[in-house]
């Protein structure tokens, strides 16, 4: 999800070749016309266990606003439920790292990031929404495929990854936890990623 980086700290430095690592281990063992799954990535069974929602956030929103320190984002976090979610807390952090660091990626400078932790009906969701430059409708229904990558500066769709496996992974996941990932767009405008979770 990351193709550059300008880091200073040791901590960043092993968190960008590890997600550089995880790209490239990837798009040597998929070809592009792949049904497979993530067989290798993925255990057949989610070692399940309470997962912080709140806690992993701030990780990851702190991870994300060091990276990304010379864009100067403003990152906010809105926690609107205090209840844990029950999965795998290492595919859960690849999820939504993804979606924050993309949002990251594709923000212009001084932009703005939220990510939210929220109840709604039978639902719990987490939400990442930016304002960066937004996602052309006609590609919104295929991003999530593996590869699926469009060749243009000015939309994200190339998922933030040389091998377009961010948002495919992504997916993955949430489908591993009986989620829904929702996502809405607009050119120019921004993106707002939901993963919809069954209490």
């Amino acid at each position: 999800i990351i193709d550059t980086y300008n880091g200073h700290s040791q901590h960043e430095s092993e968190l960008y070749n590890l997600i550089q690592s995880g790209k490239k281990w990837f798009g040597e063992r998929f070809s592009y016309n792949s049904q497979q799954s993530f067989p290798f990535f993925f255990p057949d069974l989610i070692e399940s266990e309470p997962v912080d929602i709140k806690l992993l956030i701030e990780e990851i929103v702190t991870a994300t606003s060091q990276i990304y320190r010379e864009k100067n984002h403003a990152l906010t976090i809105h926690v609107d439920s205090q209840k844990n979610l029950t999965g795998s807390r290492v595919e859960l952090y690849s999820a939504v790292s993804n979606l924050t660091f993309n949002a990251a990626h594709y923000t212009p400078d001084n932009g703005t990031i939220s990510i939210r932790w929220y109840q709604k009906g039978p639902y719990l969701v987490l939400e990442v929404k930016d304002n960066g430059v937004g996602i052309a409708e006609e590609h919104l229904s295929r991003i999530t495929e593996r590869f699926y990558r469009v060749d243009n500066s000015r939309t994200r769709t190339e998922q933030g990854s040389k091998n377009g496996l961010g948002l495919a992974i992504v997916k993955h996941v949430v489908r591993r936890h009986s989620g829904q990932l929702d996502i809405s767009s607009e050119l120019g405008k921004g993106s707002c990623f939901s993963i919809k979770f069954k209490q």
